[in-house]
């Protein structure tokens, strides 16, 4: 890892680029559908929406710029921080063997559903 801030974002914006050739490698109409769905590769797609903005420079090439502060005139948050609400979603309790739902014992610190 490189000692100085600037080398290592200069690093980091490499390794960005790497992760979005990567992902338009994956989702490319000719690559096979299962590869989109790796765990890793969903993991690798939302750490760059995070953390990374990509847009279309003058020349028509994708220019990749780390997140910033709205303060520092960044675009800020990334896409949907505004809404981090728990969304309520009607899920139907597991059977036990005796073919009885199991009986609800409360609710965990995210508001999801504890079964006993």
């Amino acid at each position: 890892m490189p000692a100085s801030a600037t080398k290592r974002d200069a690093l980091a914006l490499t390794y960005a680029r790497d992760g979005f050739a990567l992902l338009e490698a994956a989702y490319d109409p000719r690559s096979p559908h299962w590869l989109r769905e790796l765990p890793a590769l969903q993991t690798l797609r939302v750490v760059l929406l995070q953390n990374y903005t990509r847009t279309v420079g003058r020349d028509g090439r994708p220019a990749v710029a780390r997140r910033a502060k709205a303060e520092d005139g960044g675009d800020g948050l990334p896409p949907g921080h505004a809404d981090r609400r728990p969304r309520p979603v009607a899920v139907g309790a597991p059977r036990a063997r005796s073919g009885r739902p199991h009986a609800a014992s409360g609710e965990d610190a995210h508001g999801r559903l504890l079964l006993r």
